[in-house]
């Protein structure tokens, strides 16, 4: 069974059909929402069932939810303050804690990352390739010194 593709035209007047109920629609939207809206039988339909859910969802009541069948305590218990005692105990343990596990991690394995090659592209190759290489990279800068104009000036 084949779906039928929607117009265009449709798709956006069902997509502005609640910006209408709301009445957020700019003055030259809603006349191009209404005139679709008279002229096509299927988005008319569709935007009376909008209109009517939106009228029932405006017109229901809210309901007040009940703490009783949560199992909610009538009041909320008040979290009690813990002394500053606690507090600093705490946060002493915490900062020895990570001091050990810091001196522990630098005891078993040295750094905490392995070494990297200083250039991934020529990693493959032995050490004194790569130098080389690096040395063919690096292009002399040239010597440059103040003129008496104040000018800079390269100097051969």
């Amino acid at each position: 069974m084949a779906v039928k593709p929607i117009d265009p035209l449709c798709e956006r007047t069902r997509a502005w059909a609640s910006l209408e109920l709301d009445g957020e629609l700019s003055e030259l939207e809603g006349v191009l929402f209404h005139e679709h809206v008279r002229s096509c039988e299927e988005c008319a339909a569709v935007v009376e069932d909008l209109r009517q859910i939106a009228v029932i969802v405006r017109t229901t009541p809210l309901a007040e939810p009940s703490r009783s069948g949560f199992g909610f305590p009538a009041r909320a218990a008040q979290p009690r303050a813990r002394p500053l005692a606690v507090r600093a105990l705490v946060a002493a343990a915490v900062i020895v804690l990570a001091a050990g596990l810091g001196l522990l991690g630098n005891s078993l394995g040295g750094s905490p990352r392995a070494p990297q090659p200083a250039n991934p592209e020529f990693a493959f190759l032995p050490l004194s390739v790569d130098r080389q290489i690096r040395g063919l990279r690096q292009v002399p800068k040239p010597k440059q010194r103040v003129a008496p104009s104040g000018r800079l000036t390269t100097v051969v």
